[in-house]
């Protein structure tokens, strides 16, 4: 999706911003008002990609975010893990999580992301994610059933990637050490669902808090997310492509 000379120019402008600030995550605030990050989700090329799975319509939220050196294991991002979601395992349920990398992934470097092949679909039928043990059991059986299932993605730099927000994947580990920075650039996306869609963004403002090996943690990237009203924070570029591809963008 990005050429050599947008990577290089948004690699430049994240050297410079992490470079003088105290965090690992540039907020959606700032991603807003860096004309080269936010013209990236709803450029043609993207719009028309997603709309290959959605449909000629389907909703943005204001989950934008660039990370760097981010290095999680495997896992199911945090608004669609635990046995209080069934609404993501309805069977029309349909969530991509979108992340362009700014480097390529390499299995001894990392970079970019590895995945479980179809562990977005329950593996047995009696597993289910609409039962209160199905998260937990669905886990336990990808384990048991799926061992050969992992898969490092061959992405290159500028490449967008989009996952089932069910699939269990994981950054991919760096065996070797490198002085290079890695930045990937994250938004999300949905089906229209008035339900799920107001579902996933009380979830993500209800991660401004986090209990991490039993201390409280507080995120300003979610905390940030309710004053992030359509379409007041959004640049006029954003704006008028939303309305012109008929992407419906969803804030609180």
């Amino acid at each position: 999706m990005l050429t050599p000379d947008e990577i290089g120019r948004l690699r430049d402008f994240c050297d410079e911003w992490f470079g003088a600030a105290d965090t690992d995550e540039m907020p959606a605030s700032v991603f807003l008002r860096t004309p080269e990050l936010a013209r990236i989700p709803l450029r043609e090329d993207v719009v028309a990609l997603l709309k290959t799975v959605y449909g000629e319509s389907y909703v943005l939220y204001p989950n934008f975010i660039v990370r760097k050196n981010l290095y999680v294991g495997w896992h199911i991002d945090p608004a669609f893990a635990g046995p209080d979601k069934r609404y993501v395992w309805k069977p029309g349920f349909l969530h991509f999580q979108c992340v362009i990398y700014l480097q390529d992934n390499d299995r001894e470097l990392g970079g970019g992301l590895d995945v479980i092949s179809g562990s977005h679909r329950p593996v047995l039928r009696f597993i289910s994610g609409r039962s209160p043990f199905g998260y937990y059991g669905v886990q336990f059986a990808r384990r048991l059933l799926m061992p050969r299932a992992k898969h490092t993605l061959r992405i290159r730099a500028g490449d967008l990637v989009i996952w089932h927000g069910r699939a269990v994947h994981r950054s991919t580990p760096m065996r070797r050490q490198t002085r290079e920075a890695k930045y990937a650039l994250f938004f999300s996306t949905g089906q229209r669902d008035r339900f799920a869609t107001n579902q996933f963004l009380a979830d993500m403002v209800g991660h401004r808090y986090q209990l991490k090996k039993g201390a409280t943690q507080y995120s300003p990237r979610y905390a940030e997310l309710p004053d992030l009203h359509y379409p007041d924070a959004f640049p006029p570029e954003m704006v008028e492509s939303a309305t012109k591809h008929s992407v419906e963008v969803v804030t609180l």
